[in-house]
């Protein structure tokens, strides 16, 4: 009788763990590393340099980019690396505090250049912003780190 008890116990464990085990999927998708397109500006207007679009729902992750801007008329630069967390739930992506792992430098040249991240339509854009009559060729490494659960 204890032997039966045991026996319907552990099949009543092992049923139990397949059951939860087969309701829920995780994918990690630790890889995702790319190039942005290069692009120059020679205005002061906000460009979106390149994006980021968060297809999966139920994902949550990391943005990393490290970012480069080079003017070679004056040799100046602006080099820096920002992070955000994402999270986006039912179609609605919310993003964190975009935080500087290596502070943002500019040149005392190229003056206000700089550039972020931004949400928009589900997205998340990486932003420059250049220098009026000054030619900055940006380029940028963009790395996304991100976990979603699929039912």
């Amino acid at each position: 009788m204890k032997n039966l008890f045991k026996m319907v116990s552990l099949f009543l464990l092992i049923a139990v763990s397949i059951s939860i085990t087969a309701q829920t999927k995780f994918t990690n998708r630790n890889n995702d590393e790319r190039l942005a397109n290069r692009i120059v500006t020679t205005t002061d207007v906000v460009t979106k340099i390149d994006s980021v679009d968060i297809t999966n729902n139920n994902e949550i992750g990391i943005i990393q980019v490290t970012m480069i801007g080079y003017a070679k008329d004056s040799a100046s630069g602006v080099t820096g690396i920002k992070q955000c967390r994402y999270n986006k739930v039912d179609g609605v992506l919310t993003m964190g505090t975009v935080t500087d792992l290596l502070t943002t430098v500019t040149d005392a040249e190229l003056g206000a250049a700089t550039f972020g991240l931004l949400n928009s339509n589900g997205k998340v854009y990486v932003t420059v912003t250049g220098v009026d009559a000054v030619s900055i060729t940006w380029t940028c490494l963009i790395k996304r780190k991100s976990v979603s659960t699929v039912l």
